[in-house]
């Protein structure tokens, strides 16, 4: 599987318009522009606050209200499927902007009830939001629980060894495990979503994988992963706490110190 969004490098420069589309029958020579590089998804929304802002008047024009919608639907795309940590901004356009539009000329009511659903299926892995107890299944048919964990943490790997980068990143977070599992007290669930068992096996031995090795090879688990977490490709990692609420998701490897350190002061 290719490599997971979050992985990639945040460089990206967004410029807007403020021009009307050939359906517009009043150009307006007024622009603004949006510099997104390296920002927070934070100043992201800020930033398209401002803009939409900016093309209403007090009582705006059919135009203006369609020059808005055709903004926020370039929003919405853009931030449908970028990075996973900028899911939050694209939960913030479908609660503030998309769901309370009425009777929009761009942006259908049908296409309103997609993005509220992809919304939904967003929101609910966010951190502090509660995870169902996930149980997967290793050698043996045996099962593996987050709810039988005695760490305080866990840490949900997903992966698969047919994906290039999930072989080079699961080595490098079984080093992080054996370095600093003990002194943080954390444990990982890697659970490959292959179907190629001597694959898993074969990686498993080669590396000396000596965590919580479970496959839908094995068992398909209590639910569908990939489908709750909503991730398209592999790596996906989460990490949990004990009452099963998300205190980190989707993050690059080179955050996990970090990220790991900030918890012991929570």
């Amino acid at each position: 599987m290719k490599k997971i969004r979050y992985l990639i490098p945040v460089l990206f420069v967004l410029i807007v318009y403020f021009l009307p589309t050939p359906s517009f029958s009043q150009p307006t020579s007024k622009s603004y522009e949006i510099s997104f590089n390296q920002q927070t998804a934070d100043n992201m929304m800020n930033s398209i606050d401002s803009l939409l802002q900016q093309v209403l008047d007090e009582t705006p024009t059919k135009e203006q209200l369609d020059v808005r919608d055709s903004y926020l639907k370039k929003f919405i795309h853009t931030f449908m499927n970028p990075e996973a940590k900028y899911d939050t901004v694209f939960v913030y356009l479908v609660d503030n902007y998309v769901s309370k539009l009425s009777n929009s000329s761009l942006i259908s009511d049908s296409e309103i009830n997609v993005y509220k659903r992809i919304a939904d299926r967003k929101r609910r892995t966010f951190v502090g939001r509660t995870i169902p107890v996930f149980e997967s299944y290793t050698i043996g048919n045996r099962k593996i629980s987050t709810d039988e964990m005695p760490s305080k943490y866990v840490l949900l790997w997903f992966w698969d060894p047919d994906c290039d980068h999930c072989l080079e990143y699961t080595p490098a977070l079984y080093d992080f495990y054996c370095k600093y599992h003990t002194v943080y007290d954390f444990d990982v669930i890697a659970c490959s979503v292959t179907e190629d068992y001597d694959r898993w096996m074969a990686f498993i031995n080669q590396h000396h994988l000596e965590w919580f090795n479970t496959s839908y090879v094995i068992a398909p688990p209590n639910y569908d992963a990939v489908d709750f977490f909503n991730f398209n490709d592999t790596p996906a990692i989460y990490i949990i706490d004990k009452q099963h609420k998300i205190v980190a998701r989707q993050f690059h490897l080179d955050e996990l110190y970090g990220i790991f350190e900030s918890l012991q002061y929570e």
